[in-house]
């Protein structure tokens, strides 16, 4: 048993060492976890930092195909666990302004809420980029009437989200499909913000394409 464990510690290290997608490939073939930890950080999400962006893709498609835990998908879908109201406000989620907030759309369809949720697909290797504004509107879910989660939208494209006296915490981006899921859900209810502003990011992208300029997505 001694052996077979220092058998897997080896091969754990060749997985997160590999610098490439044929090494990694090469250790999952071998029999390394693909759950294992570095540092307290899953590899899955060490792989997506890598400044190679077709790279990291690679290796996050290769780790979650070999079963690595996705607990990005988890932590979005947990948002509205349970949820029987949602209530989008106007306003972030920090340096917030009560007085001034106002309410956009209050939805106490259960069904509805999860089929909102449902189709928040996560970018894991777009995650890494912050966006440092407070974003604006917010939904907060309900659970026989306690908020349980508070999420704030940040340019129809990335969501940031903290769970009400709760561990969970962090922020993500959307995959393009995930943000037009997101922001006409929202637009067929009323609020067409977020739809506006992803509408006008990816023509300011595209212009830039055509320029050969570069702008932060």
């Amino acid at each position: 048993m001694l052996r077979e464990a220092y058998n897997q510690a080896d091969l754990d290290m060749d997985l997160w060492r590999a610098e490439s997608v044929d090494k990694t490939r090469r250790a999952l073939a071998r029999g390394a976890d693909p759950n294992m930890k570095g540092g307290g950080i899953p590899i899955v999400d060490a792989a997506a930092l890598d400044d190679d962006e077709q790279r990291a893709r690679e290796m996050v498609d290769l780790l979650l195909a070999a079963g690595a835990h996705n607990w990005w998908k988890e932590s979005v879908q947990a948002w509205a666990q349970g949820a029987t109201r949602m209530r989008v406000r106007s306003g972030g989620i920090c340096h917030r302004h009560p007085e001034r907030e106002k309410t956009l759309l209050d939805e106490n369809d259960p069904a509805a809420i999860r089929s909102l949720v449902h189709g928040l697909e996560v970018d894991i290797v777009k995650s890494k980029n912050v966006c440092m504004c407070c974003g604006n509107p917010s939904m907060e879910f309900y659970r026989n009437g306690r908020l349980i989660n508070a999420v704030s939208i940040h340019h129809g494209l990335r969501l940031r989200f903290g769970t009400h006296r709760g561990p969970r915490c962090g922020a993500v981006q959307l995959t393009p499909a995930g943000a037009d899921h997101l922001c006409h859900w929202l637009a067929q209810r009323g609020v067409d913000g977020p739809l506006k502003e992803l509408t006008e990011a990816r023509a300011r992208r595209s212009d830039a394409a055509k320029t050969g300029d570069e702008l932060e997505q």
